[in-house]
């Protein structure tokens, strides 16, 4: 009878004849084994993806929106020359040093650090500082090497900016990051760069 097969577990189904289909499945220990086999690899999904097994499904939908944010940026990158667009950049000199003030569309610090790297590569006495209104919004200082090694420190700069609109933030002495606080004071935040790396420059960081 029907009672005695247990668990009843689908495998597969396929064709036969012309309007005919055959169900295949496996019943008693054998669909039990499956079951557990099955379990076992979602434990491993969920292990390689740092989540839990019943929180699969939404973990993937994430890398999957997160994948989707990745290419548009990629397209972005490709149509303007496979590089970080700036815009909005302004260039100042301040007590000797060179002062680049910008924005950027990007909120990967990765691909931000790579901006600031080839900066501070390219250039000698001179500050980078980005401010980024995608997300929550974000600040970013870059410091070349010979300010560094005269005690400058880019995350006692990014603070101060930082502060004018809520927010803080640290890093390396070479390149910090801050979140904005308010994204509607970055204009705010951005107006007052000339006046806080001066006061920055005097000081002994």
């Amino acid at each position: 009878s029907t009672g005695q097969t247990g668990l009843f577990r689908f495998t597969g189904q396929g064709g036969v004849a012309a309007g005919v289909r055959r169900i295949e499945a496996v019943t008693g220990p054998e669909a039990y084994a499956g079951v557990q086999r099955v379990d076992r690899e979602l434990a491993g999904l969920a292990d390689v993806l740092k989540s839990r097994p019943e929180h699969l499904a939404r973990k993937i939908d994430q890398l999957l929106e997160e994948r989707a944010r990745l290419e548009a940026r990629v397209e972005e990158m490709v149509a303007s020359g496979g590089s970080s667009a700036l815009t909005g950049e302004e260039r100042l000199d301040i007590g000797g040093v060179a002062v680049t003030v910008a924005e950027t569309g990007s909120e990967d610090r990765k691909e931000i650090g790579q901006v600031a790297d080839r900066f501070r590569e390219s250039n000698s006495r001179a500050v980078l500082v980005l401010f980024s209104s995608a997300g929550r919004g974000a600040i970013h200082t870059a410091v070349t090497d010979d300010l560094v090694q005269g005690g400058k420190h880019a995350g006692a700069l990014v603070k101060r900016i930082a502060e004018v609109s809520g927010g803080r933030g640290g890093g390396r002495p070479a390149f910090a990051s801050a979140g904005a606080g308010d994204p509607d004071r970055l204009g705010e935040a951005r107006a007052a760069v000339p006046g806080i790396v001066e006061a920055w420059l005097a000081d002994g960081n």
